[in-house]
């Protein structure tokens, strides 16, 4: 039997002198001021010493006191476990052999201090919730943000050994959690959508509590590498859903990945069994679920691709000024002539630029005549490759432009093209750039090369990269490297030793040298 009547004097500063003074007193009186020492009492707890044996008979003491209401021994017991579980995570078998109603505070020690090796944080999540003391408030988000790492970082064993045995329905409990959460961190976002990817189930992300501006940080910066397929169905997330938070640089960004995807093959880059395994979970919990189709990522891109240029439209975010304007412009003459096979309408947006928005007009210009050198080679005609040379109106002739007009007359006239780099390989620079790491005429060499290598041209391929060292033409070894590379690219390309093959691997190449 104990009583706090001397506690009215002072607040106790150990374990020790607090389990003294409970231990002779016959009654019981000032909880509030009990509950404010458990704090400073456990500043200098150790488990390892006497305390440890002192705190568990206090937690029994009070348990089985009859001075105490059922309401008084939660809330005494609650405060012992806020602040003695981090020390010693054996005071919860003490309480664990009475019953027990814990608090959010209390739940979340619990799970926190957890170590893993007989339950899980979920396992005692699902064991204590019911009857918890739970109200949906800030201190409740905290709870579900512990478990939530939990769920995706691993229990303290399993961190311990490095052994995280992560699995669908792991990931499902994860995605319920996240719901319960207020604002999920940056590094919780992160794991789960790197989850949802790996375990090709992304339209779950749906019913997460991961926001679409977290979605977007993931696939703009580098947290890890987004193939296409997954970032369609991300972006098309958020760019359904708020489209607000899409700015113009991301927007081209996007262009460029969405239409790589709505180009490409489907590679079955949605799981239904995981999704539905998800599901399951997740209706399980009482969450209601709205269903959303699962569409091929082809189909995906090329509706998400079609929206994107409507909202360029409908907002004039390729007409004005700012540099992030130039960007949608440039990406246009991409788009339109590169990846839709609609060059007229490339062509008439450029015109309209030189009557209404002339600002980086000749980044335009450049980027347009690629997209006609493209479509040249693309379609093997040349009527497009002279329209690129009536568009050449500026004095000063780009590397960039050169390279791709060396690359499109390869196509039809591999010695128009040696009379093109000719007329210009002693004039341009042959210093190394200190951000590209390249030369002017190691550019201008490299596209010689590869068009020659087109051409099925290896003996002057090899001529011509000797004397451009001979000569100093160049003279970098990172860029004598590079350049090399295209002859493994050459011989790849032969890996069937089947010239119509190997011609048509080489074309796809000089494709995408003309587009970087």
């Amino acid at each position: 039997m104990f009583s706090l009547t001397r506690f009215n004097r002072r607040l106790y500063s150990s374990i020790a002198e607090l389990h003294k003074q409970l231990s002779h007193e016959p009654s019981f009186q000032g909880k509030q001021k009990l509950l404010q020492t458990i704090p400073i009492a456990f500043e200098k707890f150790s488990s390892s010493d006497e305390n440890g044996e002192l705190v568990h008979d206090i937690v029994k003491t009070v348990q089985n006191h009859a001075a105490l209401s059922k309401d008084d021994k939660v809330d005494l017991i609650n405060q012992f476990m806020i602040h003695g579980l981090p020390h010693d995570y054996s005071l919860y078998f003490t309480v664990k052999k009475g019953s027990h109603s814990w608090t959010t505070d209390s739940l979340a020690k619990l799970i926190e201090a957890n170590p893993g090796r007989v339950d899980q944080g979920w396992d005692l999540y699902k064991k204590y919730i019911d009857g918890s003391n739970i109200n949906s408030d800030a201190a409740d988000s905290l709870l579900y943000q512990i478990l939530l790492e939990k769920l995706l970082f691993g229990e303290k064993v399993e961190i311990r050994d490095s052994d995280i045995e992560m699995s669908v329905n792991r990931l499902a409990r994860a995605i319920y959690v996240s719901t319960k959460v207020d604002n999920v961190t940056l590094e919780s976002s992160v794991e789960i959508i790197r989850l949802a990817i790996q375990y090709k189930c992304i339209p779950t992300l749906y019913w997460s509590g991961v926001s679409n501006e977290q979605i977007l940080k993931v696939i703009s910066g580098n947290e890890f590498e987004v193939d296409d397929e997954s970032y369609v169905q991300l972006f098309n997330k958020v760019f359904r859903e708020s489209p607000e938070l899409v700015d113009k640089e991301s927007i081209c960004k996007a262009l460029t990945r969405v239409e790589s995807a709505r180009n490409g093959q489907d590679t079955g880059e949605v799981d239904n069994g995981n999704i539905s395994e998800v599901k399951r979970v997740l209706r399980a919990e009482g969450v209601a679920i709205s269903d959303h189709s699962v569409i091929a990522i082809p189909e995906m891109a090329s509706s998400l691709a079609d929206s994107i240029l409507s909202y360029i439209r409908t907002n004039n975010l390729d007409l004005d000024k700012s540099a992030e304007s130039l960007l949608v412009r440039i990406k246009l003459m991409e788009v339109y002539g590169m990846d839709r096979n609609d060059i007229q309408e490339a062509l008439a947006k450029f015109h309209d630029y030189q009557a209404h928005e002339k600002f980086g007009i000749e980044l335009v210009q450049h980027k347009l005549i690629a997209a006609f050198c493209y479509k040249a080679v693309e379609q093997h005609n040349e009527h497009y490759l002279k329209i690129a040379h009536t568009l050449m109106t500026m004095e000063d002739i780009p590397i960039k432009v050169l390279s791709v007009l060396i690359l499109a007359r390869s196509e039809f006239d591999d010695e128009s093209a040696l009379e093109l780099y000719n007329e210009y390989i002693n004039s341009v620079p042959k210093n190394i750039n200190s951000v590209t790491k390249r030369s002017g005429s190691g550019l201008l060499t490299e596209a010689m090369m590869l068009g020659s290598l087109y051409n099925k041209d290896r003996e002057f391929a090899s001529l011509l990269f000797e004397m451009a060292q001979k000569n100093n033409i160049v003279s970098d070894e990172y860029e004598a490297t590079t350049l090399k590379k295209l002859f493994k690219v050459y011989g790849d390309a032969f890996a069937e030793d089947n010239w119509e093959i190997a011609h048509a691997e080489l074309k796809k190449y000089v494709l995408q040298a003309i587009r970087r």
